[in-house]
């Protein structure tokens, strides 16, 4: 067992004999708990926002033909995505950081309903299920794993810019499935390891950890690793209304 591994064990191990818990994990634990708690809530309100667009007929009719509201989801999404991941004090001012969470996360909410709103339902349902079992799963593992994977951000983040470069490619190319299904494959992928890194850098412990003031920020990125993971699955599995 590495040193890192050890740190870990040893700060959730706590004080045997009288079942007492050092202060900074039982902080450490209250964090992850907000930050958990914030994302439940994230997940709950882009569910109830995307929902209706892809069950109701005449909202999908709706969307498809009116563009504006698509165009204001994207300005609302980068307008607030931008200063919450740059202006670092402005991400831990209350209340102000989670106004803009969660008007970024109802942006997302009408993004995510469009998106999905192009296949069918059973798809739709089956690839929702099929995320929360590897969102589950991979933070279990995430917070049990002796493995430091935080040591591995360079990794991700260059095959991110891979991933936004292959992006570009399939306009290009388009309606190709097989290149569609590897490319949705790999985005799948990476997203789920970044989900492995960001819950650590949460659970702490690690090389690196992100700071009890940054619950915000915390919450957000794992909420963009979930919808991608989301989004990818929906096009591995996905058969579109309009094939």
């Amino acid at each position: 067992m590495d040193d890192s591994s050890k740190g870990v064990f040893q700060r959730l191990r706590g004080d045997i004999e009288t079942g007492e818990v050092d202060d900074d994990v039982a902080v450490r634990n209250g964090f992850i708990r907000k930050v958990f708690g914030i994302l439940a809530a994230q997940l709950l309100l882009t569910s109830a926002i995307a929902a209706p667009f892809f069950l109701s007929d005449t909202l999908r009719t709706y969307i498809h033909t009116h563009l504006w509201p698509l165009y204001l989801a994207l300005g609302v999404s980068f307008a607030v995505l931008v200063p919450l991941i740059c202006v670092r004090d402005l991400a831990r001012r209350y209340p102000i950081n989670y106004i803009l969470l969660f008007a970024f996360t109802a942006a997302e909410g009408y993004l995510v309903g469009t998106i999905s709103s192009t296949y069918n339902v059973q798809a739709v349902v089956l690839a929702f299920f099929l995320t929360a079992g590897v969102t589950v799963g991979l933070s279990l593992f995430a917070m049990q794993t002796k493995y430091d994977i935080t040591m591995l951000g360079g990794v991700l983040y260059s095959a991110l810019w891979i991933l936004l470069l292959c992006s570009l490619i399939m306009i290009f190319i388009p309606g190709v499935r097989v290149l569609q299904t590897v490319y949705a494959g790999l985005g799948a992928l990476l997203f789920s390891a970044y989900l492995v890194y960001d819950v650590q850098l949460i659970a702490g412990g690690r090389q690196l950890e992100i700071g009890l003031d940054d619950y915000v920020p915390a919450a957000l990125n794992i909420y963009l690793d979930v919808i991608n993971i989301f989004l990818y699955i929906l096009q591995l599995v996905g058969d579109s209304r309009n094939q």
